[in-house]
């Protein structure tokens, strides 16, 4: 049967769902089909053919997922699969309703227990796959809790996400929890953990599988959470407390961790000779302190450059060499220069690597600085990240840039694209208070058909405006 013969055969309300859920797939494809559709008279209608129903869809498709455990026969993890499960991850990603979103990656992370014991993850994807979802959850919990600080027993979700953590995929979590739990949390944590480890050496003559859970439990949770404070003293504890001497494997676990910190003189003490007893591995752990050395030195040279000539490339590469203490404390003078900069490109794009979103949106509402050397896909990211972070004018004005690139240069190829591009910022109008110095939704539409009002091949595909 032809493809044809069977859309025929689809009754409306199956049309309508086939079309969302083809247009769920990218956002690019969403905005294809909002070009090629003629627009009803409302031109108030939901933004998003799908996205009003978004949070349903997700929790549809996570409940199929769900169902998987019906099946008792293991397979490995298809490409297919995979690509499935980082769509439904984008989606989360997408939703505006903090709260909604949050629900659904709790929900997420519950699929591991489904996915591990109904796929073959000898590969490693799927591990992966749920290192990318607990890093989700991180993000939305931290924006979540700036929304509504007392909605949720923070400190009782990172626990219970610690203690749930069979297949080892949530191990970030805890560690990395420093941006969402408030210090005092984590030195509570600290304080239970470290009673916890106590009690079970205390307890360590009954050698059983319970007793052996408790303390590698304890002894994990004192150090993760020794990592989201950023206090290696805390690390440190959690393996000297039993009074015995650190092994190999303690002690690279201890250098490792030094120098993850910046705590390179505890790094130095540890790799000290008398502490090890194979040598060649104490020279595989003092072979990562000399590279974090070596990175540190070409971090400070990387840094002078950018000072010389503030670039983005050059800011990219410090940042990703350099702790997060060291990021916070050189913000204002990277702040200083992207203020600075004559070039909107690189001056949105240097706010954007340090995830200083504010002042990106500020600087491109600003527009006060030279346009030349600006990209089309660069624009394209800039407009996905105000999105993302709710900066409904500065996403509206990458818009209007991608659109005027099109119309300009008089790229038929694109007007369909343009079109929507068109549709998505005079609807970006009803979420925007003020326009500052820029023209309003309708004084836009207005020039943009003074100036263009010929391209009939353009206008067609927006007959509604």
């Amino acid at each position: 049967m032809s493809l044809h013969t069977r859309l025929q055969s689809l009754k409306k309300n199956e049309l309508i769902q086939l079309i969302k859920d083809i247009a769920s797939l990218d956002p690019a494809v969403e905005e294809m089909i909002h070009a090629l559709i003629k627009p009803v008279a409302d031109t108030q209608e939901s933004e998003s053919l799908f996205k009003d129903d978004l949070p349903d869809l997700i929790l549809h498709e996570l409940d199929c997922w769900q169902n998987m455990a019906n099946d008792r026969r293991p397979r490995r993890s298809s490409a297919s699969d995979l690509q499935a499960l980082h769509r439904l991850l984008d989606q989360i990603s997408t939703l505006s309703d903090q709260l909604q979103a949050f629900k659904c990656i709790e929900r997420f992370l519950q699929l591991q227990h489904t996915l591990f014991a109904r796929m073959n993850d000898s590969d490693g994807m799927l591990l992966d796959l749920f290192g990318d979802a607990a890093d989700l959850w991180l993000d939305i919990a931290t924006r979540l809790r700036k929304i509504h600080p007392q909605s949720i027993d923070w400190q009782e979700r990172v626990t219970y996400h610690f203690e749930h953590n069979p297949f080892g995929c949530l191990d970030q979590l805890l560690p990395n929890s420093g941006g969402l739990l408030s210090v005092a949390e984590l030195q509570q944590l600290a304080w239970r953990f470290e009673k916890d480890l106590r009690a079970s050496i205390r307890n360590s003559n009954a050698v059983d599988d319970t007793s052996l859970d408790e303390l590698s439990t304890a002894m994990i949770g004192l150090q993760s959470v020794g990592m989201a404070l950023k206090d290696f003293s805390l690390v440190e504890k959690s393996v000297l407390l039993s009074g015995i001497k650190p092994n190999d494997e303690q002690l690279t676990v201890l250098v490792h961790t030094a120098i993850a910190l910046g705590s390179r003189e505890r790094a130095e003490y540890w790799l000290r000779p008398e502490h090890w007893q194979m040598q060649q591995q104490r020279q595989e752990a003092e072979k990562l302190l000399q590279v974090a050395q070596a990175v540190a030195c070409d971090a400070d040279e990387i840094w002078h450059d950018f000072e010389r000539d503030p670039e983005t490339g050059v800011l990219l590469s410090w940042w990703e060499r350099v702790d997060e203490e060291t990021r916070k404390a050189r913000q204002p003078v990277i702040n200083k220069h992207i203020r600075q900069h004559s070039l909107l490109s690189e001056a949105v794009d240097m706010a954007i690597v340090t995830g200083n979103y504010p002042l990106a949106a500020e600087i491109m509402i600003q527009q006060d600085k030279d346009m030349d050397r600006l990209r089309y896909a660069q624009v394209h990211i800039w407009r996905e990240v105000f999105e993302y972070s709710q900066y409904w004018l500065a996403a509206a004005l990458c818009y209007r840039i991608l659109i005027d690139d099109i119309l300009r240069n008089s790229r038929t190829a694109g007007y369909a694209q343009a079109a929507g591009y068109l549709l998505n910022e005079q609807k970006l109008a009803k979420r925007i208070k003020r326009y500052a110095q820029h023209p309003n939704d309708k004084s836009y539409l207005a020039q943009l058909k003074d100036q263009h009002g010929r391209k009939k091949s353009f206008w067609k595909h927006v007959p509604g405006l």
